[in-house]
């Protein structure tokens, strides 16, 4: 049996410099900053053969030999190579390393130094005050030192001399080197890899495989480079690693001094180009929610995961991007080998077990159709890791829990754990029984229940004898010092915030078996929906409520939290010492930035957890905090000037080239629309007005074919599901349509991220380019849509250089010149009767930075027309601008007005009060709702209406109702509705309805059932401020719609709301 360090040697005489592993340069410099641009660089086999003689020669000199035959060395480390360093140079001195996690708590270092009979520690010299705290604590003596840094290791001028390796090989039972179980528990527990266990991967791809069929090992150990976001103390790195030595696979490793991120894995792909990864399945949801994070994964041709389970729907995202290889594995099997799926993008979430590694389905017989994954000894157990690590056992119950695959035999989904122990959604894991008893020791706790299985953090929910309503803040405080101390036995990940603390509810008792203990699953399925609602509440992340740090200071406020968000390592916080090298994680990055936003009311969560990445000492946190407050307080001075000087900065910068980007297009000279029929590219098909757009697009005879053009790689099963939903008719789009293609585009990438042939057969056929889709966010700021915007420019010179020169249809909002009475003040009133208290706002489009509603959405849309507009006067390309008003529910079809919207929510509230308000709040109660299916037709009739002779080549509509009614129609049909059904609804006036709703708020009626019944509560600072159309000294705000009427001809037989549509709207309701 050949030692991994011989390996090693080997391969250093034979292949010298070929890449052992690619890391970014900044790791190999611990001073580097974490915001620099990131340079790779490869480390041969040369390199590592010479740093592991280096290292071993460093052990010699400061260790000595062993004292006993593989005598245990602990190594805490950053994630860099010198875990590798460090394992191979230990087994060439005769050492045995012991990998403990950095995250672990005191108690969880000292047992395992303890279980270990260990006395030597070696950690980098990022860690030293968490090293020097372990071994001060500890019980017994214990030397501790601190290794090279990497850079000395891999320096090529060292004159360190071959390490002569005398330890004889190992034998199959001999102990090669310790990982430990995830201390979950507080205790986590030593697991011995042995020399049989390792002896497998090399002839692992010799494993018999059923015909036709794959081995996961035969993917995963495939010799193209790979990037590993796993941990090199756990089980999965250390995999990795084997497979660079024994396979040469080479590796992409990410910085040591920043925890995975998507950002980071995006940057990194992009960068190195693997041709496969390993992540947890938190890291590839975030991966899946961006244009960017999908276009990377795209490269890969494997992505594989493990640890926790994959949301379903970000791995169908990912299925159709890349091939999805589910994992599975732990410290004590090491890995279980499977096969990969015959249909990897259907099956992904499936396991299917080798037919030669003794898997056996076991049912639990628990009332549910589960199985417990066991591992029994075959007569050779060549390939079954487990039984080189334990072997006096005939079997191995893995406490794995799986379900049958509905229609397909011999696939296996994995539903979570036997035992205890709860996965969190990042795939961190957490036993909850000893911090459940150690609660459950306050004389006060009846029962104690930690939740939290798939999501981000744990939480408790208590059971209190006789606790009336208005002590549980009382009672919380009493109780908490208790909880603190059973966080302190437990890692970072899995400790429990004041914050995500409940109690029980009265006439819900815990479920409880025989024996009187509590049964944590079926608890779990009694409280779902406070458990739900706790989660819902802090979305994710929590907070604990003050407003000062100490002294009222910054750089108190960024101490303090730091210290709240780390307790564990409160003793060896420095201002300048990095906060990632403590240990922090995404989890305590999440929690800091809820912290600091909520005490530092001058900046935003979103600041602050960017700020935390860029910035990770608390000296330089504090510093751009303080700079942010600084920018603040200027920018309240000259608040009007910035609004519209940041506006015009934007036009600016996306109008810029205009004249170039045109007069390449000049040798076209659009050539006029296709002979066979229009060509429409549309984006934001999927959404609402989006799905009318479409299907009336589908039945217009002028239209040859469309291309959907949408964010998402699913945009075809989401668009089948949301035709089906609207009634507008069962169509699969996923399986193909003859005249639609569904494109999946990114807007902030050149060609919209197309490949080139793509690219440019769109540009030799579109005619018109329908622009639908725009982020809908109306507390993100200007800055917040300027991919938004970028991608509109990117749009106008797509269509200047195009063929057919096609006309840009751009979908607007009203909100784009809801402050044009305020900005008209004093000066014409041609466009309104000013005796009348009316401004009346054209149909035309004004170059004007004062019009726009003061939000960041209604500007955005503003720069964007803005830019067409200059488009259109630079290059002749027909631009057309719709300013979209309140879209109604349809009045055919089975669609239903989204029920989150004011309206409903009104309604549903209104129903539940017994009283709907008399009037909106309004100067003005008029009503110039347009339903959806008709806007979606105007829009079609204008896109497709080419230009005549004489029209203008930039032209803009007002796309509200030209027919008005007025409220008191809608509050009558809702009277009648519900009054046919026995529901009495009285009409009282707007401040009275809004008092009662205020009031119910005072009272905290916010629980989920209260605001399902009351939805209004969350929209009460909407509804306060009912007074948008009555901006600018009262003036009234109404829509010119008389050229819209004369050029569609759906516009021109719009009726207005009635009070038979507010009824049709009201039953699709069914509130």
């Amino acid at each position: 049996m050949r030692s991994l360090p011989d390996i090693v040697d080997t391969l250093a005489d034979e292949v010298p410099d070929n890449v052992w592993v690619k890391v970014p340069l900044s790791s190999l410099d611990s001073d580097g900053p974490e915001e620099e641009e990131l340079v790779w660089d490869n480390v041969t086999w040369r390199q590592l053969s010479r740093a592991v003689d280096a290292m071993a020669h460093w052990i010699d000199q400061h260790l000595g030999s062993p004292a006993t035959k593989s005598e245990t060395v602990a190594y805490m480390g950053v994630n860099d190579i010198r875990y590798a360093i460090v394992i191979l140079a230990t087994l060439k001195t005769g050492y045995t390393s012991l990998l403990t996690s950095p995250r672990n708590s005191q108690q969880g270092h000292s047992s395992l130094l303890t279980a270990t009979s260990c006395h030597k520690f070696l950690f980098t010299d990022e860690l030293q005050l968490i090293a020097q705290n372990i071994v001060t604590a500890h019980t017994s003596p214990v030397k501790a030192l601190q290794i090279p840094l990497l850079h000395d290791l891999l320096d090529p001028l060292s004159s360190h001399p071959p390490y002569l390796n005398t330890t004889p090989s190992p034998s199959e039972q001999d102990t090669l080197l310790i990982l430990h179980s995830s201390g979950t528990t507080g205790l986590p527990k030593p697991v011995h890899i042995k020399a049989g266990t390792l002896n497998i991967l090399p002839s692992i791809l010799s494993m018999p495989t059923p015909p036709g069929r794959v081995n996961m090992h035969d993917v995963l150990y495939r010799s193209r480079l790979m990037l590993s976001a796993a941990p090199m103390f756990h089980v999965m790195g250390l995999n990795l690693l084997l497979r660079s030595i024994y396979h040469q696979g080479p590796l992409v490793l990410l910085p040591p001094g920043q925890p995975p991120s998507a950002p980071l894995l995006i940057r990194t792909i992009t960068a190195t180009n693997p041709a496969s990864m390993i992540a947890a399945p938190s890291l590839l949801e975030a991966m899946a929610s961006t244009p960017e994070g999908l276009s990377a994964i795209s490269t890969l041709e494997t992505t594989f995961f493990g640890g926790a389970p994959l949301s379903a729907s970000a791995g169908n995202i990912l299925a159709k991007v890349t091939t999805l290889v589910n994992g599975l594995g732990s410290t004590e099997i090491f890995m279980v080998a499977s096969l990969v799926p015959l249909n990897p993008a259907a099956d992904w979430e499936y396991l299917e077990w080798n037919p030669s590694v003794g898997m056996h389905m076991q049912p639990t017989n628990d009332g549910t159709s589960s199985h417990e994954l066991v591992i029994r000894r075959l007569p050779d157990p060549q390939y079954q890791f487990v039984f080189f690590n334990f072997p006096d056992l005939e079997e191995w119950r893995t406490k794995d829990l799986f379900v049958r695959h509905p229609d397909k035999e011999g696939l296996w989904r994995y539903i979570g754990r036997m035992d205890d122990v709860l996965v969190l959604s990042n795939g961190e894991k957490m036993n909850p029984v000893a911090f459940e008893k150690a609660v459950e020791s306050h004389p006060m706790v009846k029962g104690a229940v930690v939740v939290g299985k798939g999501r981000f953090q744990a939480g408790l929910i208590l059971e209190i004898e006789d606790m009336f309503e208005g002590e549980r803040e009382k009672i919380l405080e009493e109780i908490w010092p208790c909880v603190e101390e059973a966080n302190m036995l437990y890692p970072a990940h899995a400790r429990v915030w004041k914050s995500m603390v409940r109690f029980a509810v009265e006439g819900k008792p815990f479920v409880r078996g025989a024996k009187g203990s509590v049964l944590r699953g079926k608890t779990w399925e009694v409280y779902e929906e406070e458990i739900g609602e706790m989660y819902d509440a802090t979305q994710g992340v929590v907070v604990e409520e003050e407003s000062e740090g100490e002294d009222g200071e910054v750089l108190g406020i960024v101490r303090k939290a730091v210290r709240e968000v780390m307790p564990a390592r409160k003793n060896e916080l420095k201002d300048d010492e990095n906060l990632f090298h403590l240990g922090m994680d995404s989890l305590q990055v999440l929690q800091l930035s809820q912290v600091l936003s909520s005490r530092c009311r001058h900046v935003s969560q979103t600041q602050v957890f960017r700020m935390i990445y860029d910035q990770p000492t608390i000296e330089r946190l504090t510093l751009a905090i303080s700079t942010a407050a600084s920018m603040l307080d200027a920018s309240h001075e000259a608040e009007a000037v910035s609004r519209e000087e940041k506006m015009s900065r934007m036009i600016h910068k996306y109008s810029r080239d205009l004249q170039r980007a045109c007069k390449t297009a000049a040798a076209t000279d659009g050539i006029g629309p296709s002979p066979d029929g229009l060509v429409v590219l549309l984006t934001g098909s999927t959404g609402s007005l989006g799905s009318y757009i479409l299907h009336k697009l589908m039945d217009n005879p002028q239209v040859a074919h469309f291309y959907c053009l949408n964010r998402t790689a699913d945009a075809a099963e989401r668009q089948s599901r949301s035709f089906s939903d609207r009634g507008l008719g069962p169509i699969d789009f996923d399986t193909g349509h003859p005249k639609v293609t569904f494109l999946h585009a990114d807007f902030t990438k050149e060609r919209f991220g197309l490949e080139p042939t793509v690219y440019q057969d769109l540009q030799q056929r579109a005619d018109v380019m329908l622009l639908n889709a725009w982020p809908v966010n109306f507390n993100s700021p200007l800055d917040g849509f300027e991919p938004a915007i970028a991608g509109t420019r990117r749009c106008i010179d797509f269509a200047a250089s195009a063929a057919h020169r096609p006309h840009v249809v751009f979908v607007s909002s009203i909100a784009s010149v809801l402050n044009y009475p305020a900005a008209r003040l004093g000066t014409s009133t041609e466009s309104g009767d000013r005796d009348s208290g009316v401004v009346v706002i054209p149909e035309e489009f004004e170059l004007d930075n004062s019009l726009p509603l003061k939000q960041g959405y209604g500007e955005s849309k503003h720069v964007a027309s803005s830019v067409l507009a200059n488009a259109a006067k630079v290059s002749g390309v027909r631009v057309t601008i719709l300013r979209a008003g309140q879209l109604a529910g349809p009045v055919d079809g089975l669609g239903v007005w989204n029920r989150q919207e004011w309206l409903p929510s009104l309604i549903a509230t209104s129903k539940s009060l017994g009283k709907i308000p008399g009037s909106l709040g309004f100067k003005d109660d008029s009503i110039d709702w347009l339903p959806v299916d008709l806007a979606a037709s105007a829009i079609v009739d204008l896109s497709l209406a080419y230009t005549e002779s004489g029209d203008p080549v930039l032209s803009c509509f007002n796309l509200v109702n030209p027919r008005t009614t007025q409220w008191s129609v809608v509050a009558k049909a809702v009277q009648e509705f519900y009054a046919d059904r026995g529901v009495s609804i009285d009409v009282v006036k707007y401040d009275e309805w809004l008092d009662d709703l205020m009031a119910l708020r005072a009272r905290g009626m916010m629980t989920s059932d209260q605001v399902k019944r009351y939805p209004a509560l969350k929209l009460v600072e909407f509804f306060q401020g009912r007074n948008l159309k009555c901006a600018g000294n009262g003036m009234k705000v109404a829509f010119a719609t008389e050229r819209i009427m004369e050029r569609s001809p759906t516009m021109a037989g719009v009726v207005a709301v009635d009070g038979e549509m507010v009824k049709r709207w009201l039953s699709a309701w069914a509130f």
